[in-house]
């Protein structure tokens, strides 16, 4: 039994007419006529009396026109909520990113998203860079804000890249004998108390002179380690030190309020998005590109 072999005796139960049935509903009357004896076939039922001149439900075809009716009603209920499940799952783009901070780019990518797709219905997690690519992979995130480097030369992911930057140290404005130059060496910064990130959260520095610096400083007082970007930056904004940050993680709020200056030492860290390679979502490609456009004017 099939929905086929249900409307064609719905069809013709209702119009008692093979020949009508079979034009409403775009087949040739020896189709209608072969569904109905497959159904009958399988019912062990005979469902209409008929000859030449008239077509009549039997008792047991009026009996199963009623049943007929819920099963066809039952069908189409289930196709239509599956259609509209996946087309909420096509629709849905779920965003990763590390820190607050990133979302003023963000909503600058998620405006020029929105002009393109405005059915779309983007959802941010903001999470440390295990969890995101964990998250990412057992496709809980479609794809992700953050450096290359914390792949690890995995081949399991794609990256676009949208911009390079370096990794800065971060003045309070009224912090005394700071240096006014836009660039700044790790020797210069070994008298001052150090806010950074844990490594975890900033995998680009794990290896480099950088993270070395930072982890030589054996005096907890130098250098105090924090979860994220906003927490170092509420306490460079307090006054407690100068903040040890990759530039991707500043507002353009942090660079006008603070003192910012590229240290020297710093590898370049290509900064983009993140997404793995077995996800079919087709908001992805819309986002990147809107992404991408963002990325030139920031």
């Amino acid at each position: 039994m099939n929905t086929q072999e249900i409307k064609c005796f719905l069809r013709v139960a209702e119009r008692l007419s093979f020949s009508r049935a079979a034009q409403e509903l775009y087949l040739t009357p020896p189709t209608v006529t072969h569904h109905i004896q497959k159904l009958e076939e399988e019912l062990e039922v005979l469902l209409f009396q008929r000859n030449s001149k008239s077509v009549r439900l039997t008792p047991e075809g009026e009996l199963f026109y009623r049943d007929a009716q819920e099963i066809l009603m039952k069908i189409e209920n289930a196709v239509s909520h599956l259609n509209h499940m996946k087309k909420s799952r096509n629709s849905l783009l779920r965003i990763g990113c590390m820190s607050p901070q990133e979302m003023q780019f963000l909503s600058g990518a998620l405006s020029r998203f929105r002009e393109r797709f405005p059915d779309a219905d983007p959802r941010i997690t903001a999470d440390d860079f295990p969890h995101l690519l964990r998250m990412l992979k057992e496709d809980h995130l479609d794809v992700v804000l953050g450096p290359r480097d914390i792949l690890n030369g995995s081949d399991s992911y794609h990256f676009t890249s949208l911009y390079s930057c370096g990794s800065c140290a971060v003045f309070p404005r009224d912090l005394p004998a700071r240096p006014d130059s836009r660039t700044v060496s790790l020797k210069e910064l070994e008298d001052y108390p150090l806010i950074a990130l844990r490594p975890k959260n900033i995998p680009i520095l794990e290896h480099d002179r950088i993270e070395k610096f930072l982890s030589g400083k054996h005096s907890p007082r130098h250098v105090v380690r924090q979860d994220d970007a906003a927490a170092v930056l509420a306490l460079v904004y307090g006054g407690y030190g100068i903040g040890i940050l990759p530039e991707y993680v500043l507002s353009h709020q942090d660079l006008t309020v603070l003192h910012c200056a590229r240290i020297r030492e710093s590898p370049q860290i290509d900064y983009g998005l993140i997404q793995y390679k077995g996800s079919k979502n087709p908001c992805i490609t819309g986002f990147i590109a809107a992404a991408y456009a963002q990325s030139s004017i920031f």
